[in-house]
């Protein structure tokens, strides 16, 4: 350990004790051992190694063995470090390829001063982002193994020396990565590097870009980075490379990556974003056919977007999904899923599902007596509104149902009660993500159905107060409350039309909304009913805007570090007029910090996996019935026991 290193060890545990306590401050201890002793437990490997370095030689005809990619975008302070970097390489068969990605400061002027150089190619292109600009570099290389460097990094002068001779003694090894040293802002240096692990490589990402080559075969036959990731290209390229061919560990630290506060990726885009997208192409259909009949009280209600949301993702994963709607909802808007009318004895015997999944735990009281006789398993979904822990016993007691899905606090509540399994409130992906849009941060969006629970009223109330921001209600006429529209319309004609009042948007609409609001005001009435995981509010979380949320016991954990909460009108508002004030970095972490939230835990494939996780288990048993608790005594499980006929 080097003495710089160790001193900055020990800055950096005390500064973490402090904020974090023993546990943190022993975590950076361990982050720190594991690395050297990865390093150490791998020193007879290394002196094979370095004793092979006169083996990496350049090609014969004067062609570059190794064609290095650099991207580079208004780095200029940084870029002769990293390029001098590979000047330094004791291994000089190389050529580099620099694209210059649309920058604005000196990188150009930079650049030039490396042009007498001819192992040294520049290119330049319009903006369009470090995957478009590596792929514009894969695609001018004329050496067979191909090797990445940032440009706010450096390599240390024996990477390319240690890295080739693994391929010239293994003609079967198509990559390999070597070690990480990583130089953080205090001083503290770490080095990573960790055994070839591919359960763990599909999950997140160890292997640093910096110091991983690999065959040119690989770009040519699996392609290259995919341009439209904001983040994690180079995570989604090892990962696609090594279903391909494992790559080899090197046991050489062979690049230094500086971390800092200037603008990256790492500080500018959202991690949980792009690493839902990369996860989202290994989703696989069901393997087999498996039909779920919802059964709901109106249906397709617009106010209810989180049902729309579940069936749209459960009809993605290869789920046959049909609607019973017991009425005819007041809002409706067009979907592209049956839906069946009638009685819920005639849509059973229709559809023929394998499994019936409800929402509202008081809806299953009224359909039970249809349902027993049918004798097919059932899940049901709960929700805020109507949530108490007698109608939960209830359900957890009946051997007809098979799992309850409720909200966390609930769980929370009612710990012992096994078939309450817990599912977050789960917003679409495809209508509400980030698009790096311009916001308007004056503009305040609150979306909610039409229910005199909602406590509108504080937004008038805000709205007049504050002129300097815009104000836009979007409500959704209710069944039972179709009057209250009215209503609201009448209040807000008679202070002045404060609020900008939209009643009934499409989804689409709403969340071409949700992408241009700066900020998201959730009102709600403290004496009202039980408080659930507004949809809403995930929504406009993955759209990166800041949030103000009424303060209740649940939102807390709801809202988490992407907004601030509220008690009083006065505290919502200087929330608002806190915002005025807000540098660009503060409105950037803002939206950072709530869309990666958003996609850490809201996001559809993650908070609607218990429920597809269940239902696949159900699946399995459904052809002779083994489940947990039969249905009822004697009655076979996949077709209803009556007969329309």
């Amino acid at each position: 350990m080097r003495i710089a290193s160790a001193v900055g060890l020990g800055r950096r545990f005390f500064k973490v004790w402090g904020a974090h306590g023993p546990g943190g401050a022993l975590r950076i201890v361990v982050r720190y051992a594991g690395g050297q002793l990865r390093l150490w437990a791998a020193y007879p490997a290394r002196v094979m190694l370095r004793r092979k370095l006169d083996r990496a030689r350049p090609d014969a005809g004067g062609r570059p063995s190794v064609s290095i990619i650099m991207s580079t975008w208004n780095r200029a302070a940084m870029l002769p470090r990293a390029v001098d970097s590979v000047l330094a390489q004791r291994y000089e068969g190389w050529e580099l390829i620099v694209v210059d990605d649309g920058s604005d400061d000196d990188t150009p002027t930079i650049l030039a001063t490396y042009a007498r150089d001819p192992r040294i190619r520049t290119f330049r292109q319009d903006r369009a982002g470090s995957g478009a600009a590596r792929n514009f570099a894969l695609a001018q290389v004329r050496g067979d193994i191909i090797a990445y460097i940032d440009s706010d990094n450096e390599w240390c002068p024996d990477h390319l020396a240690a890295m080739l001779p693994v391929f010239h003694d293994r003609p079967d090894v198509q990559s390999a990565y070597g070690a990480i040293r990583r130089l953080e802002a205090d001083g503290t240096s770490f080095v990573h590097l960790t055994a070839f692990d591919a359960a763990l490589l599909a999950e997140r990402n160890f292997i640093d870009l910096n110091v991983y080559c690999h065959r040119r075969r690989l770009w040519e036959e699996l392609g290259g980075f995919d341009p439209a990731l904001p983040r994690l290209n180079d995570w989604d390229l090892v990962r696609r490379y090594s279903r391909h061919s494992p790559p080899r560990a090197v046991p050489v630290v062979g690049a230094q990556y500086h971390d800092g506060g200037w603008p990256r990726l790492s500080n500018t885009e959202s991690k949980a974003y792009a690493h839902y997208l990369i996860l989202r192409k290994d989703e696989k259909p069901v393997a087999g056919p498996l039909k779920v009949l919802y059964a709901l009280w109106h249906y397709p209600q617009l106010s209810e977007s989180y049902i729309e949301t579940e069936i749209a993702y459960m009809r993605r994963r290869g789920i046959d999904v049909e609607v019973w709607s017991e009425i005819t909802p007041v809002a409706p808007h067009p979907v592209d899923v049956p839906v069946l009318r009638g009685s819920l004895k005639e849509a059973l015997a229709s559809a023929k599902p394998d499994i019936v999944h409800i929402h509202w735990l008081g809806s299953f009281g009224s359909y039970e007596h249809v349902l027993r006789k049918a004798g097919l398993p059932v899940t049901v979904r709960a929700h805020g509104f109507e949530f108490t822990p007698e109608l939960a016993s209830k359900l957890n007691e009946n051997s007809l149902v098979r799992a309850v899905f409720v909200f966390p606090q609930h769980k929370a509540a009612l710990p012992n009660f096994a078939k309450l399994r817990v599912a977050c409130s789960a917003f679409d992906p495809t209508l509400y993500r980030p698009l790096n849009l311009p916001k308007d941060r004056r503009l305040v969006l609150r979306v909610a159905a039409g229910l005199p629970t909602k406590d509108f009223p504080i937004l008038f109330r805000l709205a007049k107060r504050l002129p300097e921001f815009r104000f836009v209600l979007s409500v959704v006429t209710c069944n039972q409350h179709e009057a209250y529209v009215a209503e609201l319309l009448r209040q807000n004609e008679k202070l002045g039309r404060p609020v900008d009042l939209r009643i009934n948007m499409s989804h689409p609409a709403i969340a071409a909304l949700a992408q241009k609001a700066g900020i998201y005001l959730h009102t709600y009435d403290p004496a009202g009913p039980p408080y659930g995981m507004p949809i809403s509010i995930a929504e406009s979380m993955a759209c990166g805007a800041y949030l103000i949320a009424r303060r209740l016991p649940p939102t807390a954990a709801y809202v988490g570090e992407a907004g601030d909460l509220y008690d009083s009108d006065a505290e919502a508002e200087a929330l608002l007029r806190a915002t005025l004030d807000w540098s660009e970095e503060q409105w950037r972490g803002a939206a950072l910090r709530s869309i990666d939230r958003a996609f850490r835990l809201y996001v559809d494939r993650l908070a609607l996996k218990p429920i597809f996780d269940c239902w696949q288990d159900l699946a399995q048993r459904i052809p002779d019935g083994s489940f947990d608790e039969p249905a009822t005594a004697g009655a076979p499980i996949r077709q209803p026991t009556f007969s329309l006929r």
